[in-house]
Order: C-alpha cells, then sequence, then structure tokens
C-alpha cells in the first residue's frame, strides 16, 4: 500500500476494504500532505497522475501522485505543475505539438486523428486523462499504465498501474489507448534521436557502421525536418501576435536559413 500514502485515513480504509480507488472523485480533503509552492519537488520518472482541483477560493490546486512520494497538494494548477518539467526541459510545448502533428501524418490518413496535446519526455509520458475541472486538464503517466480495460460506464477506464493497484479513471477507454499510443511513439522517436547524438560521439562515428550510413542519413534529415517544423510554428504564431501572416512555406524557408546561418552574423 505505499504507493497509496497520503490519502486520509477514510478513504485508505475504503481501498483496504476492496474499495477501487477513483482518480476521478478525489477531493483536497482526501489527500492530508501539502507541499508549499515554493518548496515543490517532484520525481517525474515515478509521476503517476496529477488532478486539478478548484478550491472554495476559486483558485487552482493539484493533487500529485507518485509512486515514490505517494499522494500530496499544492496550491498551483495543474497546468502549471507541468510547466515547471517543461520550462525546465530541453521539450516545450511547440515541441510537442510537432510531435503529435508528424504522428498524424504517420497514421498515413487512418482515424481517428489524435487531437489532444501531450507531454513526453524520457520515462514520463503525460497524456489527458479525465474530465476538465476549472478549464484545466487532469494528466496521467502513461508508462506507468500496465493494463486498460473497459467498465459499465462508457466514459470511465479501469487501469492497472505497474504497482499492481488498480484505480478508476473518468475517460473511455479508447480514447486513454489512443493517446497512451501516440505518448509511446512519441517516445520511441526521442529514443531514436538520442540513439543517434550518442552514435555521434563513437569513437567509430566517421564509418557508421552501427547503424549504417543510409540510416544515419535518414535519421538527421528527420530530426532536422523536426527542428524547422517546430522553429516554424514558433515564428508563424510570434508574427499572429502582431496579425501578420505569412505562408508556412515561406516562414520555413527563413527558418532554414536562419538556422544555416546563411548570409547573417549571429
Amino acid at each position: 500500500m505505499g504507493p497509496l500514502k497520503g490519502l486520509s485515513q477514510e478513504l485508505l480504509h475504503s481501498v483496504r476494504q476492496g474499495e477501487i480507488l477513483h482518480l476521478g472523485r478525489l477531493k483536497l480533503a482526501d489527500v492530508v500532505v501539502k507541499v508549499a509552492s515554493d518548496q515543490l519537488e517532484i520525481d517525474w520518472e515515478h509521476l503517476i497522475y496529477l488532478k486539478n482541483v478548484r478550491g472554495a477560493n476559486r483558485q487552482s490546486h493539484t493533487i500529485i501522485w507518485t509512486s515514490t512520494a505517494g499522494f500530496f497538494k499544492v496550491d498551483m494548477g495543474a497546468q502549471q505543475v507541468v510547466n515547471l518539467r517543461a520550462n525546465t526541459g530541453v521539450l516545450c510545448w511547440l515541441d510537442m505539438q510537432v510531435y503529435v502533428d508528424q504522428y498524424n501524418q504517420a497514421q498515413q490518413g487512418r482515424l481517428p486523428i489524435e487531437s489532444s496535446l501531450m507531454y513526453v519526455l524520457g520515462n514520463l509520458r503525460l497524456v489527458q486523462a479525465g474530465n476538465k475541472d476549472d478549464k484545466q486538464q487532469n494528466w496521467l503517466n502513461g508508462a506507468m499504465v500496465e493494463t486498460l480495460n473497459a467498465t459499465t460506464r462508457k466514459k470511465e477506464s479501469l487501469v492497472l498501474l505497474d504497482e499492481n493497484v488498480e484505480v478508476l479513471i473518468n475517460e473511455a477507454p479508447e480514447k486513454l489507448r489512443r493517446r497512451i499510443k501516440c505518448a509511446n511513439w512519441i517516445h520511441s522517436e526521442q529514443q531514436k534521436h538520442l540513439k543517434l547524438v550518442n552514435h555521434q560521439h563513437d569513437k567509430d562515428y566517421d564509418n557508421r557502421d552501427l547503424y549504417g550510413y543510409a540510416h544515419y542519413q535518414a535519421q538527421r534529415a528527420h530530426l532536422h525536418e523536426q527542428h524547422v517544423s517546430r522553429d516554424t510554428l514558433l515564428v508563424q504564431q510570434a508574427l499572429a501576435v502582431y496579425e501578420v501572416v505569412a505562408p508556412a512555406e515561406v516562414v520555413s524557408k527563413l527558418v532554414q536559413r536562419l538556422r544555416n546561418n546563411t548570409g547573417n552574423r549571429l
């Protein structure tokens, strides 16, 4: 019962009596451990779930669940909590949008496409899960999910976590599966890129025998395309603030010139 520490005695008793923990019904009063916002540290590697909760004062709070620290709550919204990782990591939300777009392209037109945004970095594969609370999403770490099954309710999933704990989530199983599938694909792409970067530092890099020259070239081109797509979106969004509309192909050429330092002194 280690992963469930931090819950109120009443809720713990119910779970021990065989009641399945329903993450969608968690309230602030169900969590007895509170952490100050300026002292918040999260074990992202072992994060399981983030639930946004609107308090009586209309302020957003977040219930955080990790397999190492259990449950605790903080006086900040779930989006703010995720941004703590996104703003200090090597990948931003714009990177995630590019990844999702590339995933949909890789599906070769198969429906349904994935429209929700997620945050994936290493073993952290956060996908949206459950109803919004105060216009903020709740987040489940797909890397922690072992199995996912339907219940008698249409918009509810029974999830078995790798800590051998069963929980219920207010989300249709097919949506969760699709989002986790996309997050796993993004994770796989990131690992390919990491392998390429590491290979560039190998002593046999010039020979490229480990992966083959053709594979190396394809991976390098794919990585470059991803970065150009990300930067193109960023420039377009910046121009849109000033109501300037520029075609994607024009912005893409500009981005590539800047990235290659063509005719510029940076």
